[in-house]
């Protein structure tokens, strides 16, 4: 062993200043689900809830989540079978969306779980292996929900669904050859993606089949803009009978995929939800075979049963359907015109003619909603009669003298009471009701101050003594109707007396026998 220095002996005890590391509690990768209470924010200040998570929930993504609050999620509206049936255009709109590769999508009819709905926008992500050359191979879609990290490949959506895997582009061409062309033959005029609009599509089935597709698609309900991926879609759907009609519109094949139009759809919607306030999404409904797929257990999470249809009222509120089978539409000139449906010989699309839908002047018909005829015409016959002077009446005289209105009234009662008297008088065979007949006790009694009230107690009494001459119990008198019930006091009497006058013969004959 070495001597002890005195070098050695001076040096000081090493001893560790720092505090031994406090263990942290493990994040799940679930975190925060599953949750205590359905439909309430995420807590941004919780401890546990990390800045940046690749696979899970983040500050970030729970920011989106509780942003989606503020729209309101609405079952995806789907068409209505019976309405295109009725219509005359349902083997059409099917044999159409059957050739975009969406018809399994279009006929779907799930239920919606609206906080499912919040969890996957707020995460939903398309990602590719390779950044710098996207394709239909290495594309992928995921996003949380319930907790689950959920991925799965493009080509596994469109088989979910039951989307065609063809054309497999995950790009929409902007520059579409075809497109001015195609959207003359359709409507008119050249086509421009700001303003160019559904209601400008003359056939039917087509104009159904893009109010459909936009709903589907590309998450529009209320309005009825056309964008680049729609009019695409939309000659995709008709592509092989514009090649077979040696038309002149351009041929070029659409190379987008319908199922890429899906996910990007879910992706751009939370962005607009986001962005904008009182916003209302009515694309999620179609989300529910997702969460089937990866086995997530629905039954924690409150449903929405109700499913939207494109019925007839629906296309009647859209001004596409006037009334239950007149269509509306405007021709190249912009008139609005209107035609009987069903008509399959005007509105097949397997008759390349009837994609343009100009019907012959014999099928279109009269608003049914326009004025009746000759309710606007300004020559109509004056058939009043000429003035007859016999009939007029003096010069009203504008009394507001307060005065000469209560002289007015006590006149008029004056006169009420004199009528009245001689009625009486003349009911009951001048019994009573004469000049020299005694005042009651209640004639003795100081007038009302309301006139109206007087003379209905008048009356009162008047029924009294008729009861008390006739010995007849009379219907009892409505106040809301005094007039009426004067006169019919005085039928009934009139009435009570010649039965009166009946018996007493009866009985004189009796006896005279």
């Amino acid at each position: 062993m070495p001597p002890r220095t005195k070098q050695s002996a001076n040096k000081t005890r090493k001893t560790n200043n720092t505090p031994p590391q406090r263990a942290q509690q493990p994040t799940s990768a679930s975190y925060p689900w599953p949750r205590e209470q359905e439909d309430e924010p995420i807590n941004l200040d919780d401890p546990m809830l990390l800045d940046f998570k690749c696979e899970g929930w983040d500050k970030e993504t729970a920011s989106r989540y509780n942003t989606l609050y503020k729209a309101e999620i609405l079952p995806t509206r789907f068409f209505h079978a019976k309405t295109l049936f009725e219509l005359g255009i349902d083997e059409d709109v099917f044999e159409t969306l059957q050739a975009m590769g969406i018809a399994p999508l279009c006929y779907a009819t799930p239920e919606l779980y609206p906080d499912l709905v919040r969890q996957v926008l707020a995460t939903a992500t398309i990602s590719y292996e390779d950044f710098s050359a996207p394709s239909y191979a290495n594309c992928s879609f995921s996003f949380m929900a319930d907790g689950e990290y959920c991925s799965l490949s493009l080509d596994k959506v469109n088989e979910i669904y039951g989307i065609a895997n063809e054309p497999r582009e995950v790009a929409v061409v902007k520059k579409f050859t075809p497109s001015n062309t195609f959207w003359d033959f359709i409507t008119n005029g050249n086509f421009t993606p700001g303003k160019a609009y559904q209601s400008q599509i003359r056939n039917p089935a087509l104009r159904v089949i893009a109010k459909i597709i936009s709903n589907l698609l590309f998450a529009k309900d209320q309005t009825s803009k056309v964008p680049n991926g729609e009019l695409q879609t939309l000659y995709a759907g008709i592509e092989d009978e514009i090649c077979g009609s040696g038309s002149s519109i351009p041929i070029q094949k659409v190379k987008t995929n319908p199922g890429f139009h899906f996910i990007t759809m879910l992706c751009e919607r939370r962005l607009c939800l986001m962005n904008v306030t009182n916003k209302k999404d009515i694309s999620d409904s179609l989300l529910t075979p997702l969460y089937k797929h990866f086995g997530i257990d629905l039954s924690k999470y409150m449903v929405n049963t109700k499913i939207q249809y494109l019925d007839i009222k629906y296309l009647m509120a859209f001004h596409i359907m006037r009334d239950e089978d007149t269509y509306s539409f405007f021709d190249k000139e912009g008139t609005q015109l209107f035609t009987k449906l069903p008509h399959p010989e005007i509105t097949r699309l397997s008759v390349f003619d009837n994609i343009r839908f100009l019907p012959p002047p014999e099928l279109i018909c009269t608003d049914p909603r326009a004025a009746a005829p000759n309710a606007d015409m300004e020559d109509v016959k004056d058939i009043t009669p000429e003035a007859d002077p016999s009939y007029d009446l003096g010069e009203l005289a504008d009394v507001t003298d307060d005065q000469a209105y209560r002289c007015w009234m006590v006149d008029s009662q004056r006169k009420n009471n004199s009528l009245m008297r001689l009625i009486l008088h003349l009911v009951t065979g001048g019994c009573i009701g004469g000049s020299n007949q005694r005042q009651s006790p209640a004639e003795q009694t100081p007038r009302s101050h309301r006139p109206g009230k007087r003379l209905w107690e008048h009356a009162l009494q008047l029924r009294g003594f008729i009861a008390r001459a006739t010995d007849v119990c009379l219907i009892r008198l409505r106040a809301a109707s005094l007039i009426e019930g004067m006169k019919r006091t005085v039928d009934e009497t009139m009435l009570t007396r010649e039965q009166s006058m009946s018996a007493c013969s009866n009985q004189r004959n009796n006896g005279d026998q």
